[in-house]
């Protein structure tokens, strides 16, 4: 099986026709993801049942194999199975379906739940998909968690034909997997009212959240051990161990929320207090997670008898781990595979990440959109579509001859990049110095600091962008002073901006709208720029602005924004100014600008 290589995508702009012919026809490239635990998944099984005799096949297959284990007694005699396991009567008779949680408990939602992405990996192929396999336009598969088992079926079954016997090993592994998992959990997974052995943190990086855990459940050792068991994006993650331990990290979130809160009231921490949302989740042990140690060795014995294994050279199309964000490259995956799902974590951010270096386009096939939509959250900026098969809008957009529409915006066209000069030296070329000529690095007006000539001189004279502070002319005259002795120091050719406070009426009303840097400027004082700094003006009053300097030959404007407010504001004056190059200086507190206390990362 060839390696996954990290390629430029063929992009188009915009969709011409189906998006399934354009996957065929080779103008995307594409990846296949699959949801992991926790989506409801009978009505999408159900409906592919009834649609597609292929699948109903397959629900029959999976059918036998299910009653036959549901009586065996390490199963019957679990306490998980309270309804036995009819799968196929539950699938076409809504009537005689369990309550729903029963439906999402472990044991019986696994297996379906690979089930139904089974399922919609045939309803894919049988749509054409199996042409752009076959052509080599899909690069990769990855599953979130349990995803992966149903990514590799889907790996070794490109034409989704895939064999019943086959099918039916993958279901028992299934269920051995989920049972083993119910039972390793033991205490660990015992619920205590709405809390769990899981809970969504939303809110702080990993590296912040995993020394938060450390910190907050120093005591908790081995099986009890808590970790942050779903990296999902870069500030929602997923802990997972005993509500014990649970509780005490939501404590400690608690209170350090509540100390940077009352540092920031008293003007004695910069950037944004730690902020955080918290969700139990509905689940019954603490996946991915040393308490499930257990387990993967039972399962592991478990596979060994039941011979279920997955050669590598199976795969007709490279898998990524979703704990490596790498292949599986081991000549025998399960092993692995196992590891994955029990106890290492699930790095979907890294995955996501590995899975761009790829393709152009991500289909989800679910169930749900749930992972589809962490998938698009960690792909903004990237130019890649996403698109989630486990929804209805998902399947329009994948069939609908008037096409998908346009690719998502590509943050990375604005990426620096190395440039080799005419003197053969290396320098950084980005969207600043195309519009400058200058290099990107800026000497900022800041009282007292840049208030005076000389230094203001001499960075602009070695040909950086170079701002006098604004703040340190307080009256005419001495503007008038400066201006001259700045003047006098710069090399010919060479200008300097100027940085306004727009948040001191006196010098604002002094220097901008009494128009003495127009006057300036039109008498010759070589004013190339305005860095409108510690506040942003109304979009009016910006537009009138920036025309009367732009007339009277002041080329580069700046805003200095410090919050997010006055980010979108500047978004604002530039839709409004759709033919002028503006210049965003964005100054975040946390980084230590003085006119904000937002952190902007």
């Amino acid at each position: 099986m060839d390696q996954p290589t990290s390629r430029t995508p063929v992009r188009l702009l915009s969709g011409s026709g189906m998006l399934l012919d354009g996957i065929a026809r080779g103008e995307f490239r594409v990846a296949v993801t699959f949801a992991g635990q926790g989506v409801g998944w009978i009505d999408d099984l159900a409906e592919l049942d009834r649609a597609l005799p292929s699948v109903r096949r397959l629900v029959d297959a999976a059918d036998a194999t299910l009653v036959e284990l549901g009586a065996e007694r390490a199963f019957a005699w679990s306490g998980h199975l309270p309804s036995g396991w009819p799968l196929a009567r539950w699938v076409r008779d809504p009537a005689a379906r369990p309550a729903t949680h029963a439906l999402a408990g472990t044991v019986v939602s696994q297996p379906g739940i690979f089930l139904a992405q089974v399922a919609r990996w045939v309803w894919l192929v049988e749509q054409g998909f199996g042409a752009a396999f076959a052509a080599g336009h899909v690069v990769a598969l990855t599953g979130h968690s349990q995803g992966v088992m149903a990514a590799l079926l889907a790996a070794e079954s490109p034409r989704g034909n895939i064999a019943p016997e086959r099918l039916q090993a993958y279901v028992r592994a299934m269920a051995w997997q989920a049972l083993s998992m119910a039972q390793s959990a033991g205490p660990h997974g015992v619920r205590t009212d709405a809390a769990s052995p899981m809970a969504a943190v939303a809110g702080p990086d990993l590296a912040t959240l995993e020394a938060l855990v450390a910190r907050a459940t120093h005591g908790f050792t081995g099986a009890a051990r808590p970790v942050v068991a779903l990296h999902n994006t870069r500030t929602r993650h997923v802990a997972s161990g005993p509500v014990t331990a649970l509780r005490a990290v939501h404590a400690a979130l608690e209170t350090t929320a509540k100390r940077e809160a009352d540092l920031r009231k008293q003007g004695r921490l910069g950037g944004r207090p730690l902020q955080f949302t918290w969700e139990w989740l509905d689940v019954g042990a603490p996946f991915h997670g040393p308490a499930m140690a257990d387990g993967l060795t039972a399962m592991l014995a478990q596979a060994t008898r039941d011979g279920f294994s997955i050669p590598l050279n199976t795969l007709c199309v490279p898998v990524l781990s979703p704990a490596t964000a790498r292949p599986y490259a081991t000549d025998e995956v399960v092993g692995e595979v196992l590891a994955d799902e029990f106890v290492r974590p699930v790095r979907w951010s890294a995955t996501v990440a590995a899975l761009a270096a790829l393709a152009d386009v991500v289909l989800d096939l679910g169930p749900g959109d749930g992972v589809a939509k962490l998938a698009a959250a960690n792909l903004r900026g990237s130019g890649r579509r996403v698109v989630p098969l486990g929804t209805s809008e998902g399947r329009r957009l994948l069939l609908d001859r008037a096409g998908p529409g346009p690719l998502p915006d590509d943050w990375s066209e604005a990426r620096p990049r190395l440039v080799r000069r005419a003197d053969h030296s290396i320098g950084v070329a980005n969207r600043f110095t195309a519009a400058t000529g200058q290099p990107p690095v800026l000497l900022p007006g800041m009282t007292p600091t840049t208030s005076d000539a000389p230094i203001v001189a001499a960075a602009a004279n070695a040909g950086f962008w170079s701002e006098l502070a604004g703040g340190g002319q307080p009256t005419e005259n001495i503007l008038r002073l400066r201006l001259d002795e700045l003047t006098g120091l710069l090399e010919p050719g060479r200008g300097f901006i100027f940085n306004a406070l727009f948040l001191d009426p006196w010098l604002w009303d002094l220097q901008i709208r009494r128009g003495l840097l127009v006057k300036a400027r039109a008498a010759g004082v070589p004013i190339d720029g305005i860095t409108v700094s510690a506040g942003i003006p109304e979009v009016a009053d910006a537009v009138r602005w920036v025309r009367q300097w732009q007339a009277a030959g002041i080329r580069h404007i700046a805003f200095k924004p410090g919050t997010l407010a006055q980010i979108e504001q500047v978004c604002r004056i530039a839709r409004e100014l759709a033919d002028v190059t503006l210049f965003a200086h964005v100054e975040g507190g946390k980084a230590g600008g003085h006119h904000s206390w937002e952190d902007l990362d």
